[in-house]
């Protein structure tokens, strides 16, 4: 019996945000994975870069103003070479929305793990474009998780912990300006035992100093790390519970970035439009 066979070609990553961190690293790790990703020669960056090429690993960069132009090689990639692409995000707090923005504009599915920005407005864009998207401010899988059965709780238990105070500590690296995204999802299921707070009751650490000597941040980890706690409390005193989760380096992040992009590969091949997802939607899909 004779046929013909079709290899699956491997899903183009555009990084936006590069030269940041958590880019490099995921730049690293994709190369790694050369049967399901391919990286683009170029990659999204920052108004305040002003090289045209990233000197270690020569991608060009292309500023704000510049991305219309490399649509024409977005095009080229989707008709001629019929291959999926995806843009992996992971840039600054203050780009998130005007990202989003350009992305659904121009009908780029894309996985977003900066934090910050409108987040119901990022999924009302997504939802009303021709594109999809995995947006979640943790790719962390075991964090995400954790999340999930928290909020499994909140809804077997509501009120539980109806007048206790909530008490919300994360510390990151130092150039982390905004608060946790990661805390900031966890303040619906707060509200739902009881005991809500706001964004302004999160007490954000950023001093390297305090990290490592009070908190016990192992000083490899200052420069990337991301640890949590959260205290419930009884306002006479008598009952005390608290959940925690301290993520050292950025590699769980890294390998949920991976999973996000198998999972929204997916999805474009199937067609999906006009859909928002998240890692709890990533993870339920094994």
């Amino acid at each position: 019996m004779s046929g013909t066979s079709t290899t699956k070609k491997p899903t183009v990553v555009i990084l936006s945000g590069f030269p940041g961190k958590m880019s490099r690293l995921l730049r690293e790790a994709i190369l790694r994975c050369p049967d399901d990703f391919e990286l683009a020669n170029f990659a999204f960056t920052g108004p305040e870069i002003t090289e045209d090429q990233d000197a270690a690993s020569g991608i060009s960069l292309v500023r704000p103003e510049n991305r219309k132009l490399a649509l024409a090689d977005i095009s080229y990639m989707r008709t001629e070479q019929k291959s999926t692409v995806v843009v992996a995000d992971f840039s600054q707090p203050d780009a998130v929305n005007g990202n989003v923005e350009f992305f659904c504009e121009n009908w780029i599915p894309f996985i977003m793990g900066t934090t910050g920005g409108d987040r119901i407005q990022l999924r009302r864009a997504v939802e009303c474009s021709r594109t999809c998207a995995v947006i979640a401010p943790n790719m962390a899988a075991e964090v995400v998780a954790l999340h999930a059965t928290f909020q499994m709780a909140a809804k077997m238990f509501p009120g539980v912990f109806a007048g206790f105070e909530a008490a919300v500590v994360e510390s990151h690296q130092k150039g982390k300006k905004d608060p946790s995204g990661t805390a900031i999802s966890f303040m619906d299921s707060f509200a739902r035992l009881g005991a809500p707070f706001t964004v302004e009751d999160i007490g954000m650490i950023r001093d390297p100093v305090v990290q490592q000597h009070l908190l016990g941040v192992p000083p490899e980890y200052l420069g990337g790390h991301g640890w949590h706690e959260y205290t419930l409390c009884a306002p006479d005193g008598s009952v005390r519970v608290g959940l925690f989760h301290n993520i050292n380096g950025r590699a769980p992040y890294v390998a949920g970035a991976l999973k996000a992009l198998r999972f929204l590969s997916k999805k474009i091949e199937l067609g999906i439009r006009g859909q928002a997802f998240d890692m709890l939607d990533v993870l339920k899909a094994g």
